[in-house]
């Protein structure tokens, strides 16, 4: 046996499924030897390693948190439309008292007072 099939054996198949043949070829290559021994290691080890526990409620918490989040970005976007609406009310509001006073500017209106009115005489009868 070759060193390429000994891999390819290896890859495919547990150690413990392993014929003569590549037990014999195991012994008499130190390459195959080392990567038999440091892969047998490596799996004692994972074996040995504690398994970290699971909080069953960790998809709740995490789904909790990014609701929050969304409800957050939601409200500020609710706020920053209802900025955005008083800013352009009063735009057009102060173009409109612009405009509205220029045009009338040759007849010296006052906008904010009641003297332009012409008042009607109340006659009263006896």
């Amino acid at each position: 046996m070759r060193c390429k099939q000994f891999r390819s054996k290896f890859i495919n198949i547990e150690p413990s499924q392993f014929d003569e043949v590549a037990f014999s070829h195991m012994d008499s290559c130190a390459n195959c030897k080392k990567l038999y021994k440091s892969s047998l290691a490596v799996l004692n080890q994972l074996e040995l390693a504690a398994t970290p526990s699971f909080n069953p409620y960790f998809t709740e918490k995490v789904m909790g948190k990014l609701a929050c989040k969304t409800q957050q970005n939601h409200s500020n976007s609710i706020r920053y439309a209802l900025v955005v609406s008083v800013v352009v009310t009063f735009l057009i509001g102060g173009l409109t008292v612009y405009i509205a006073h220029s045009k009338n500017q040759p007849q010296q209106y006052d906008m904010l007072s009641l003297n332009d009115i012409t008042k009607v005489p109340i006659a009263f009868e006896k």
